[in-house]
């Protein structure tokens, strides 16, 4: 039987360094700002928890507002 463990996904970037003792702990998984589209990738299933952080703006397009509802729909939060 596989047990699937909830991931923490971090989407960080110049406000905390990746460094940061509390993003080294298990089940952490630090990423780059978040950006369009980020919140679809198959990688963050449902139960796992998404933590927003720095995101990109000027230089990508932008996380969507309905990105995010839809990320809650499918029980990622």
């Amino acid at each position: 039987m596989t047990v699937e463990v909830a991931v923490i996904h971090v989407f960080v970037g110049p406000t905390l360094a990746r460094s940061e003792p509390g993003l080294a702990a298990p089940g952490v998984r630090v990423r780059p700002p978040v950006g369009h589209g980020d919140l679809f990738d198959d990688a963050i299933r449902e139960g796992d928890t998404v933590v927003i952080i720095d995101g990109v703006y000027h230089q990508a397009p932008a996380l969507r507002h309905k990105e995010i509802l839809a990320a809650m729909g499918r029980g990622s939060g």
